[in-house]
């Protein structure tokens, strides 16, 4: 359905006849030539109000109009499209017209270039002169510098540097190399000449490993093992969903469900033993499984072991691997695989993305991809229109391989969406970037420009998780509390009713009738959360039951999903929803009409139906 696009009054203004009318009314101040000293006073008091007269109009003289620019910022630079004539400069205006970035005082023509992955000076080019390094700084304190600091900084920038060393050691003695991620002896690798295991380590404990004591460690660590037998149990018992390896074969719960995600008529999860299932829709190869052939219940992706995360798009699908590398299938013609082309879609999992070696969290939008790094930084690949990977730019020429986020550090979660994504770093701090048709950045704006590089959201503090939908976007808070913005034509919002759009909902507004929220995931036109105690709740369109409710009515504030407890793992697809619950097994609603609920039918259901798998 094609929505005709909104466009909002000017931001923090009066209206502009009103607004207008007031400024000319300064121009010809004749007929107050006999006012009485009340009125005078009431005309000095407009002026304060409205601004410092313009220059080239007197108190007695003839209205001489120029135009004046919105400056957000307050850099004496303002923005082009928001501007309005007048005799009066007005406060929080300029007559300047060529900020580039009116959202950030530090960004104006002339501006001192800085190493921040931004054009500070307004001539189009990002920290030109500088030079980027190849490899990660570190942030210096004293003789050495702090693991957990890392950032693509340019050379030379002041307070970095390429040469680590770990405080927390003596940096003038070659200490021996750990298996722990950092660079024990300062030779500026990680973990050198020790090999990462494809499966966590268990530590030994009298002939037997202890579960609770996992940890990746590398290969013959000392007193670790990737050989678990549970100390209570039958080294030969069989597998059960109880987070243990009860039949000692190396793997926790086999067959058991993990991660779940809910795309565009297909459906995908990772099992216990790092391999992947995928069902629904295939005809662009998005279920892996070599075939284009439809599946109604979860088929194996073909030669894929190792995964630990999942993430759907429109017509791809990508894997996290526990190594941190990527691999995806299906869908390129935006070359939203990664492998810098946009050649025929590919029906088994391509050669990892290259440049994305240290993942930790993946995340497929519509056309595009990204992932969050081990050292808190941001890649982002495919369909860049709308600037949705972040690198300053939305070049659509062709296939864009894997670029760095600008301007992010400490990011621990990220989320792509119809042509818009959004992160959160550890602060607590949530960014959004790229189409803002309908305030789904919740940065107060709606249109034109889109910005291509993240765009804080100053109204929300303590994120703990975002998610970017289609045309809205919502977020969880470390206290519970849900939040959501953009367009709301069937309640997807969840305040209560339901419109197109306002221009209050191009900023956060709290989600009714919702406590307690663990984590958010945002649909294409439906909403739903996990709560603590592992229930769930649903709101906006009900066509097809992906609400979970029991009816296909549209509802405009949350509701419970019928029979749904003990949930670990939530995701909506384009029309239907799934879970995973505590015991490893996962639940599908909603649009069925491909097989996309994975119960072996392609019947639509308006309550969760438990999805059917073999090992």
């Amino acid at each position: 359905m094609t929505l005709e696009n909104l466009r909002l009054k000017m931001f923090g203004l009066l209206p502009a006849v009103s607004f207008a009318a007031l400024l000319y009314a300064g121009c010809d101040r004749s007929d107050m030539s006999s006012s009485s000293g009340g009125r005078e006073g009431e005309a000095e008091g407009e002026r304060d109000r409205m601004g410092e007269r313009h220059e080239d109009g007197g108190a007695n003289d003839g209205c001489i109009p120029a135009t004046y620019f919105l400056d957000n910022d307050g850099d004496g630079y303002g923005a082009p499209m928001q501007n309005l004539e007048g005799c009066m400069k007005p406060k929080g205006y300029a007559t300047n017209a060529d900020d580039c970035d009116d959202g950030n005082e530090n960004i104006y023509p002339g501006a001192e270039e800085l190493c921040d992955g931004l054009d500070n000076d307004c001539n189009r080019e990002i920290d030109d002169g500088l030079t980027a390094p190849s490899q990660e700084c570190f942030a210096g304190r004293g003789e050495c510098r702090r693991a957990g600091l890392e950032y693509q900084v340019c050379e030379g920038a002041a307070g970095w540097s390429t040469d680590y060393r770990n405080c927390d050691a003596s940096a003038g003695e070659a200490a021996a190399e750990l298996c722990d991620g950092l660079d024990n002896d300062c030779d500026e690798t990680n973990d050198n000449n020790l090999t990462r295991p494809s499966r966590e380590c268990y530590i030994s404990v009298a002939g037997c490993r202890r579960p609770g004591m996992e940890y990746r460690a590398c290969e013959g660590a000392a007193g670790w093992s990737a050989q678990y037998q549970n100390c209570e149990a039958d080294a030969l018992s069989e597998e059960v969903c109880d987070a243990l390896d009860n039949d000692c074969d190396g793997f926790i719960d086999n067959h058991c469900a993990r991660e779940i995600s809910a795309g565009y008529r297909a459906t995908c999860m990772t099992l216990g033993d790092t391999s992947v299932r995928c069902w629904g829709y295939n005809g662009l190869g998005q279920l892996g499984d070599g075939t284009n052939t439809e599946r109604h219940t979860p088929t194996p992706v073909s030669g894929l072991r190792g995964a630990v995360g999942i993430s759907l798009g429109q017509h791809h699908a990508c894997a996290l691997l526990e190594e941190g590398s990527v691999r995806c299938w299906g869908a390129n013609s935006y070359g939203q695989l990664g492998d810098g082309t946009s050649t025929d879609s590919s029906v088994v999992p391509i050669a990892a993305v290259s440049g994305v070696g240290s993942a930790v969290q993946l995340s497929a939008g519509f056309h595009h991809t990204c992932a969050v790094l081990e050292n808190g930084s941001a890649r982002c690949w495919g369909k860049n229109e709308n600037g949705q990977l972040g690198n300053g730019t939305n070049n659509d020429g062709g296939p864009t391989p894997p670029v760095t986020v600008s301007g992010l550090a400490g990011i621990i979660q990220i989320s792509g969406g119809e042509n818009h994504t959004c992160a959160v770093s550890a602060d607590g701090s949530a960014y959004c970037w790229g189409r803002d048709q309908y305030g789904r950045l919740g940065t107060g704006s709606s249109d034109y420009p889109d910005p291509h590089t993240p765009a804080l959201i100053s109204t929300l503090s303590d994120v703990a998780q975002i998610s970017a939908g289609m045309w809205h976007t919502c977020a969880v808070s470390a206290d519970g509390s849900a939040y959501c913005w953009g367009a709301n034509p069937y309640g997807q919002l969840g305040n209560g009713s339901a419109y197109l759009f306002r221009p209050s909902d191009s900023t956060p507004g709290l989600v009714s009738e919702l406590e307690d929220a663990s984590q958010i995931t945002a649909g294409d036109e439906h909403t739903c959360a996990l709560l603590g105690d592992g229930s769930a709740r649903c709101w906006g369109y009900n066509i097809a039951g992906r609400l979970g409710d029991g009816t296909v009515i549209d509802r405009y504030t949350p509701v419970a999903v019928f029979g749904l407890s003990d949930a670990v793992r939530l995701s909506t697809g384009s029309a239907h929803t799934c879970a995973v619950l505590e015991d490893g097994s996962a639940r599908c609603w909603g649009n069925n009409s491909y097989g996309q609920l994975g119960d072996g039918t392609t019947q639509s259901r308006t309550t969760p139906v438990e999805v059917v798998w073999t090992e």
